[in-house]
């Protein structure tokens, strides 16, 4: 039982900033499936990220952009973040943009945020928070949930928060 390996990982603090570009990151496949860019608390700043995408996993797909601690985005453009799709019936999609913890989005552009899907588990959630989730300025185009296509599935959110939504 292996998991996907992550296309970007730190575990500590990631820091994107001064205008860096970031074509594709791409978790692997495996049980769990990989996060396309990870780290234990996350500051997106001035920069710009194309596809950031969650490899497919057994019992769960992963995360589009996960942070375990406070994620900031701030001025940035991200085109694509997209949760790996759950291969086996009752695993979980994975997420966009995951926040365990605080999430911010100010002064951003966010093309698309999609979640990935399930059969009778939970789709993943095109942007979503365990903590604050808080969207300042900018523009977010698309958010989508993941579909759970199974009779006991449940689709899951274009944007959704366990906190404070503001």
């Amino acid at each position: 039982g292996r998991s996907g390996g992550y296309g970007i990982r730190s575990s500590s603090m990631l820091t994107i900033s001064d205008s860096a570009a970031i074509t594709n990151a791409t978790g692997g496949s495996g049980r769990r499936g990989g996060n396309g860019i990870f780290g234990t608390a996350m500051k997106i700043i001035s920069s710009t990220i194309g596809t950031a995408k969650g490899g497919e996993g057994k019992t769960s797909g992963g995360n589009g952009i996960y942070s375990v601690g406070p994620l900031t985005i701030q001025k940035a453009t991200i085109t694509n973040a997209t949760g790996g799709n759950a291969t086996s019936i009752d695993g979980t999609g994975g997420n966009g943009i995951f926040s365990d913890g605080k999430l911010t989005i100010e002064n951003s552009t966010i093309t698309n945020a999609t979640g990935g899907t399930s059969t009778n588990g939970n789709g993943g959630s095109g942007i979503r928070s365990n903590g604050t989730l808080t969207i300042r300025g900018g523009e977010i185009q698309q958010t989508t949930g993941g579909n759970a296509t199974g009779t006991f599935g449940t689709g899951g959110d274009g944007i959704g928060s366990n906190g404070t939504l503001t």
